[in-house]
This record gives C-alpha cells, structure tokens and sequence, in this order.
C-alpha cells in the first residue's frame, strides 16, 4: 500500500491491506461496479480511489474543504459504481469498519450495506447486482 495511503488511513486491518495488494482487479462484468486495486491507491489509471473526494474538493466552497477532508478521513474508498447514472462510492468507515455506500450528490450521508469487506465480498459472489440494488 502507498504510504500516503496507509498513513492516512492507519486504521485499517492488515487483512484489509493484503486483500487489496492481492487483487488487481475486482469488477462486475458490466464494467459499472468495481473495487480499487492497489494500482488505484498508486492512483493509477482513470479512477484512482480518491476520485470522489476529488470532485467533492473541486466543488467545495473554501471553508467546506476540511469538513470534505475530515470526512474521507473517517471513510476508506474501497470501490465506484456508475450503475444508477450517478456516483457511487463504497468506503469502509471508522471506527466500525462497516461497509458504506455514498450516492451524489449526497456523498457525506453513507448508507450501511454490511459490516465488513469478508461480508461484502459475499454479498458480491452470491449476487453481484445486490449492491446497486441497495445504491439506489
């Protein structure tokens, strides 16, 4: 993991972390929900896992970037989803380390889809379209 990544978000379980180092890529076939590999935490490629954060700075009056900030803090992205026409994030979230979704252009008000990414990748194997379906 990158060290501005993992010093950011020095909550994170190791077993976390060896999930996402392992994976180079985690999408459903249509190619509208994926999770971030270890190449978007190096923020490579198109979407690098801060990519909502970024749209929320760029868009930020001055004295609302650190409130945006502090809540990435609080908010490990672990995958994007564009299924419903809109953004959608999901993030892991401390301290519960539940599973999150986040819908513009209410990215600061996460729904729980799970409690943990074990039951996330569950959720996913037994049907892929399950969390669009809670996204929207």
């Amino acid at each position: 993991m990158p060290r501005h990544v993992s010093e950011r978000y020095s909550w994170i379980s190791d077993d976390v972390i060896a999930f996402i180092s392992r994976v180079d890529l985690f999408a459903r076939a249509d190619e509208q929900l994926w999770l971030h590999s270890l190449a978007s935490y190096k923020r490579h490629g198109p979407w690098p896992y801060d990519s909502i954060e970024a749209i929320e700075v760029s868009d930020a009056e001055a004295e609302d970037v650190a409130r945006v900030t502090d809540f990435w803090n609080r908010h490990f992205p672990i995958g994007l989803s564009v299924r419903t026409g809109d953004y959608c994030y999901l993030a892991m979230s401390c301290p519960t380390q539940n599973i999150v979704v986040g819908v513009a252009p209410f990215f600061d008000e996460p729904a729980i889809v799970c409690e943990s990414l074990p039951e996330l990748l569950l959720m996913l194997e037994s049907d892929p379209f399950q969390i669009a379906e809670v996204q929207v």
